[in-house]
Parts: structure tokens; C-alpha cells; sequence
């Protein structure tokens, strides 16, 4: 019995492994070399020849990408005859090297077959200015402004920038004036000639220095591998914003319910012909309020808090101060008061005034 099914499930193998082999691929791969993004798609056809004994049929194709279209000969490739698969690839707004490929399923067969392309799409100016509308020398990026939103205390976060060399040198790129809490790396290290990278940038919020709202800047500087080169040098600001809050998720029931509770005495300020204010924070709860941080919106109004930590039923009072240079006209803006009470950790008191 059980040579028998040894015998049979070696005949079954055999017949799968003859089925499998039957398929002949005269090529399984096509690498095009340098295509135009305006000159339209390209093609190219694969043929496959039924070595076996018995009739072929190929059920479906499958591509690894939405920028690849797939036909192929429909119904069944008897024994010696011929099949076409073609693959089509759509170069527009797809600047730089590309290789896909394409999963062939053949009737009977648990195994597909992998057909690949590759190639270098040469960008039209146009597309260039249109997606990489910043420069950096040779280089060409997408965007020079990161927003990280919203980060909780500890984590970090990236954000990311496309960038396309269309010089004909290798591009080096460097990054510098990066404050401790950021840091940036391109990949590939070293851009070649009409290939895309991607600048990748982290915020480590646990080393930020403040809380809240924080923009930064950072410089991004290129230049060519080759000293004489056709290519040029530059160098660029790019900037980052990231709001840093306080993650509470890990307060007990009993640490909220003894929480501190800053209570404001004014949600909106008027500022008086002398350039003064004043308003006061009370900690109505039962731990100790924290004043993470106090700051204006505008550089003109300079804020002056006396504490850091306000006891339990307590108060303080904070001063503001207005530059001259904002006592004409109407003054419209806000200061940010970050503490540690769960509820409301983060409050703001318009400031106004009108000097006309």
C-alpha cells in the first residue's frame, strides 16, 4: 500500500514537474535604457513556447504596479506553438529608474512565472518644475516645508522629501545647522544622473527643548562628485513645525482625579497705552500645576512669569510687555499657556488693542 502511493504521488510530481518545465520563455526579462517622459508608453513582447506534450492556457497576468499594462494571447498554445505576453509602461510622472514585473499563471500550474522590465525615464522640464519645484543646486526637491503635527513627548516621528537629479553628474548631499531634536539622511547617499532620492527627516521629540509649537530650520547642500563638472553646487533652507504635547494616556484614575487644574483669569487681554497686561494662573486642583512653557505668537510681546511649578490652591501672576513698534493701529494676537492639567493643557488669551 504504501509503495503504491509512493509510486503514484512520484507519477504526480513528475507530470508537474513536466507541466511546469513545458512553458519555455525565449526571454523572462527587458531592460528598455533611457526613455523619454513625453515620448509615451513603451512596449515589449515576451514569447513563451509550449515545449510539453499537452495544450497551455494562460489564465490571467498580474503586474506590480498600476504603471504597467499586461496583454497576452488568449485561448489555448498547443504543443509547439507560441504565446505573447506584452507589457506596457507608462513613463508620464515617472521620472527616473523603474523595474516591475509581471506574475504569469498558466492553467494547472501552482507556480507563476515572473517577467520583469526596468529602465531610466529621462523627465521633461516641465515635469521637472512642476514636481520638483525646488532647487538645490543641481538638484530638485518637492517641497522645503515639513509639518510633523501633533507629537507626544518621547516619540518620534519622519516626514519625507522626493527628490530627482536631473543633471548628468552624481550629486552629493549633506545636511547642516540641524538642531539637537532633528535629523536627516538622504538615500542613496549619492544621487546618480536622472535617479529619484528621498530625504527622510526625524523629529526626536524627546529632545526638544520646548514644548508646543517649535519651527525650525535646517540647511540641505549639494554638490557634484566630479570637480569639473557641469553640474552646479547650492545650497538651501528648508523648514520643519511639529506641535509637542504631553502624553497623559498613563494617568490612573486616582492621579486624574488629584490632577492640577489651571484656571486663566481672562481668556482675552486689552492692552493698554503703555504697552502693559497681566493675568493670573490659579491651580484649582490637588498636585502641583507645572508651567511648561508661556509665549507669544508675535516677537514684539515678551511674556514674564515669575514660577514654574504653582502649589495647589495658588496663583501667579504673568506679565506681558508690548513692543512700541505695536502700539499703532489695531493689535490682534494671542499668547499659549502649556501646563500639565490633563484636561487643558494647552490654553490661549487673545491679546488686542486699539491705538488708533
Amino acid at each position: 500500500m504504501r509503495l503504491a502511493f509512493f509510486l503514484l504521488f512520484s507519477l504526480a510530481s513528475a507530470a508537474f514537474s513536466f507541466a511546469a518545465d513545458s512553458a519555455r520563455w525565449l526571454e523572462s526579462s527587458h531592460l528598455f535604457g533611457l526613455i523619454s517622459e513625453s515620448g509615451g508608453k513603451v512596449s515589449h513582447d515576451f514569447l513563451m513556447v509550449n515545449d510539453g506534450s499537452s495544450p497551455l492556457l494562460i489564465t490571467r497576468v498580474r503586474t506590480s504596479c498600476g504603471c504597467t499594462a499586461s496583454s497576452f494571447s488568449r485561448g489555448s498554445i498547443a504543443p509547439g506553438d507560441t504565446a505573447r505576453i506584452t507589457l506596457t509602461y507608462n513613463p508620464l510622472h515617472r521620472p527616473g529608474p523603474f523595474f516591475t514585473n509581471a506574475y504569469v499563471y498558466i492553467e494547472g500550474q501552482s507556480l507563476y512565472h515572473t517577467l520583469s522590465i526596468s529602465g531610466t525615464v529621462i523627465a521633461d522640464p516641465q515635469s521637472i518644475d512642476s514636481r520638483y519645484p525646488v532647487s538645490v543646486g543641481a538638484l530638485r526637491l518637492e517641497r522645503r516645508i515639513l509639518p510633523f503635527g501633533e507629537i507626544k513627548m518621547g516619540k518620534t516621528r519622519s516626514q519625507y522629501i522626493s527628490a530627482f537629479n536631473p543633471s548628468p553628474d552624481t550629486l552629493l548631499v549633506s545636511f547642516s545647522h540641524l538642531p539637537s531634536h532633528l535629523r536627516a539622511k538622504i538615500s542613496p547617499s549619492k544621487v546618480p544622473p536622472h535617479h529619484t532620492a528621498t530625504i527622510i527627516v526625524y523629529f526626536h521629540s524627546s529632545q526638544c527643548p520646548q514644548w508646543a509649537l517649535n519651527i525650525d530650520t535646517f540647511s540641505v547642500e549639494t554638490s557634484p562628485v566630479l570637480r569639473h563638472s557641469d553640474a552646479i553646487a547650492g545650497i538651501s533652507h528648508f523648514t520643519t513645525s511639529a506641535d509637542v504635547v504631553e502624553d497623559f494616556s498613563a494617568l490612573t484614575t486616582s492621579q486624574r482625579r488629584e490632577a492640577p487644574v489651571a484656571v486663566l483669569s481672562a481668556s482675552r487681554l486689552i492692552i493698554s497705552p503703555s504697552g502693559k497686561a497681566s493675568f493670573t494662573i490659579t491651580n484649582k486642583g490637588l498636585s502641583p500645576l507645572i508651567i511648561r512653557r508661556i509665549f507669544a505668537h508675535d516677537i514684539d510681546i515678551s511674556v514674564s512669569c515669575p514660577v514654574e511649578e504653582i502649589l495647589p490652591q495658588q496663583s501667579t501672576t504673568v506679565s506681558l510687555s508690548v513692543s512700541p513698534a505695536l502700539l499703532k493701529g489695531i493689535l490682534n494676537s494671542h499668547i499659549t499657556i502649556v501646563t500639565n492639567d490633563y484636561q487643558n493643557p494647552v490654553q490661549k488669551i487673545r491679546i488686542v488693542g486699539d491705538f488708533l
